[in-house]
């Protein structure tokens, strides 16, 4: 595995401005789903980040990044206690430029630790995003303002198109009514790019967006018209 940027685009402000850390198999350009939540993935994952921010704060190329992490690795006393600890380390200027992206389990037992999680980590971030699974129906949970936006990954072609878009449409009204923005990962064509920006999604990432190099030039602008025009 190697550590790669996953460029963002939000769509409203035709930008992309955020980049989420990601561990890339040398399968394709585009990394998929990060794999089984182990705690090894995720300090390693942050560690990278605070490097990043800290030099963007002394002048390097303006730019959010998003450090992924399990609630499982913050649902022990000790996990939280040593992830907090690095969070902690990062100054007030530094943490203008990373966010938190936390990727809940397909498990609504664990889910209550949701309000109290959310609520630490909201702390140590710009800004906070949340991932769910394809199927998760259960946005009771989110009734807090600690989220600008709860997401999703696009899954593997055992889900037909036609199924994805009816999902996509369903999730991002979902969304909206909890009164907080929609995102989306791994999306593989420009068809369903199209397909979720008419869907309201806010926030896409995917290979119609362009190469994860373009992290290493830091934020750049992004329209629609790109989109139909740039080949990556």
């Amino acid at each position: 595995f190697k550590l790669v940027y996953r460029p963002i685009w939000n769509v409203r402000k035709a930008m992309v401005s955020g980049f989420l850390a990601t561990l890339w198999e040398d399968k394709s350009e585009f990394a998929n789903d990060i794999p089984p939540a182990t705690k090894d993935v995720d300090f390693f994952l942050l560690k990278d980040v605070i490097r990043g921010v800290r030099e963007i704060e002394v002048g390097g190329a303006k730019k959010v990044l998003v450090a992924p992490i399990h609630l499982s690795t913050l649902s022990s006393p000790h996990g939280r206690r040593e992830y907090f600890e690095l969070c902690r380390a990062v100054d007030e200027k530094a943490r203008r430029y990373m966010a938190f992206e936390l990727l809940l389990p397909d498990d609504r037992a664990t889910l209550s630790r949701l309000d109290s999680v959310s609520l630490q980590l909201r702390a140590f971030a710009r800004s906070l995003m949340c991932r769910v699974d394809f199927d998760f129906d259960s946005f009771e949970f989110f009734q807090n303002d600690r989220f600008f936006a709860i997401g999703m990954s696009l899954p593997s072609s055992r889900y037909k198109e036609s199924d994805i878009m009816a999902r996509l449409e369903t999730f991002s009204a979902m969304t909206e009514r909890q009164g907080v923005g929609s995102y989306l990962l791994n999306v593989p064509s420009l068809s369903l790019m199209s397909f979720a920006i008419a869907a309201g999604f806010g926030y896409l990432s995917g290979e119609p967006i362009g190469s994860i190099l373009r992290a290493q030039v830091g934020a750049y602008r992004f329209s629609i018209e790109d989109l139909y025009s740039t080949t990556t």
